[in-house]
């Protein structure tokens, strides 16, 4: 009966801890351009906070660092905006000319180098 009574007591603690981890929040500090700049699981220094001209937004949410956004006095995922779409493309497009311009370069290169007399025994110019 007391091992039993000790078994239930070990869960039942053990499940309580799971339940407080589960409801704990988060406070996110916010700078002067409303950025949020980092996640701690406690209440943050309100002299350190003024310091630094930043206040602590608190939030059962649990959102990651990098997609937490301030908005409106609370703290939210961030959803991309249309701007910030049209830049990750153009640097997607960016990247991609700049793999043809790498890839041509190391063909003419190549032949370059042949026709000065180099031999490849493992690459061939024309499959770069």
């Amino acid at each position: 009966m007391k091992r039993e009574y000790l078994i239930a007591t070990v869960v039942l603690f053990l499940l309580g801890l799971m339940f407080v981890s589960l409801a704990h929040a988060d406070y996110y500090v916010v700078n002067l351009d409303n950025e949020v700049v980092s996640k701690t699981n406690y209440k943050p220094s309100q002299k350190d906070l003024d310091k630094r001209n930043e206040i602590a937004v608190y939030s059962v949410n649990k959102i990651k660092l990098k997609e937490a956004e301030y908005r409106n006095g609370r703290i939210v995922v961030h959803t991309e905006t249309l701007a910030e779409k049209e830049v990750k493309e153009k640097h997607a497009a960016k990247g991609s000319e700049r793999q043809l311009i790498r890839n041509k370069a190391m063909k003419t290169a190549c032949k370059a180098l042949e026709i000065e007399g180099t031999v490849f025994k493992h690459i061939n110019c024309d499959d770069l």
